[in-house]
């Protein structure tokens, strides 16, 4: 019996994880996008690969996931610049465009 609740509840916690990560990644993409247009600048590829998440304390001391994406985008269509975003929950941290704007902000 014991055992059986414990499968549904590692069951129960990796599905809200993949939702949860599903919603963090359609923001991320959501914000990295408009700063792109923002910018007149083209986001390449229509993707954002996650490059890191760990557990963190957000700023009113609550655990939250902290997730490390990057982006590529272009000025010209020609090159290519890598652009990263942090996100701590669902909230922006953080967001880099390296030569456009001339410092990465942070909120």
């Amino acid at each position: 019996m014991m055992s059986s609740l414990s499968i549904l509840v590692l069951i129960v916690i990796v599905g809200w994880f993949w939702v949860d990560s599903l919603r963090a990644r359609e923001i991320g993409s959501q914000i990295s996008r408009n700063m792109c247009v923002q910018h007149q600048l083209q986001w390449l590829d229509d993707s954002l690969v996650l490059c890191g998440i760990k557990l963190i304390r957000n700023a009113q001391g609550r655990w939250a996931m902290q997730r490390h994406y990057q982006f590529e985008f272009s000025k010209d269509g020609n090159s290519r610049q890598l652009g990263t975003l942090t996100l701590i929950g669902h909230q922006l941290a953080m967001i880099e465009l390296p030569g456009i704007l001339p410092l990465t902000i942070s909120l």
